[in-house]
This record gives structure tokens, sequence and C-alpha cells, in this order.
């Protein structure tokens, strides 16, 4: 996405990405064992996997497929037509996937 962005600066292109974590609803992702996967990885019940992911990020927010498509939204948006080679990180705030 940089590298695009770096490429299609000059062209007026903006190019930038969405970090989202642990999105359940409107996912297919979660299907086919996935759920009781992850579950199993983190000693939870697949019931509580949406509580446990919320319970990693600093709002305690589950992340609805909604918040992801508002950062897109953003993106596509004129209130963004400046913004290039960036990220929205949609996760209730991962600590550990903040930039260092």
């Amino acid at each position: 996405m940089r590298i695009a962005a770096l490429e299609g600066g000059s062209a007026g292109i903006r190019c930038n990405g969405i970090n989202p974590d642990a999105v359940f609803d409107n996912s297919k992702l979660w299907e086919g064992g996935i759920r009781e996967q992850r579950a199993a990885a983190h000693g939870v019940k697949p019931e509580e996997l949406e509580d446990f992911y919320a319970s990693r990020n600093l709002l305690n927010a589950r992340v609805r497929s909604l918040d992801v498509a508002r950062a897109a939204a953003f993106f596509l948006s004129d209130e963004s037509s400046r913004t290039t080679g960036s990220v929205i990180a949609v996760d209730g705030g991962v600590s550990s996937a903040f930039p260092r």
C-alpha cells in the first residue's frame, strides 16, 4: 500500500489501508472450524471468542463490519483527499499492534 502511494502520488492516486481486528459479524472467516480452533488456542469456549477478542483491546469493544465500512467510507470521501500512505487501525486499540 505504501509503495503504491509512492508510485501513484504524482498522478493524484491515493492508496491507504484499513487494519481491522476480529470482525465477526457478516464474516465467513470464522466458519469451517476456525472459530473452534482459535478458541482452543486461546483457552476459551467458542461462544466466548468474540468477548475474548474484545477484551484484548483498550476499548474492550467488539469490532463490527460497520466500523470497518465507515473507515473505508472516510478514505473514499473528500475528507481524506489529502491522505495517502496511511493505515487506519479499526481494532479497538490493540496496543501490541501500535506502530513503533
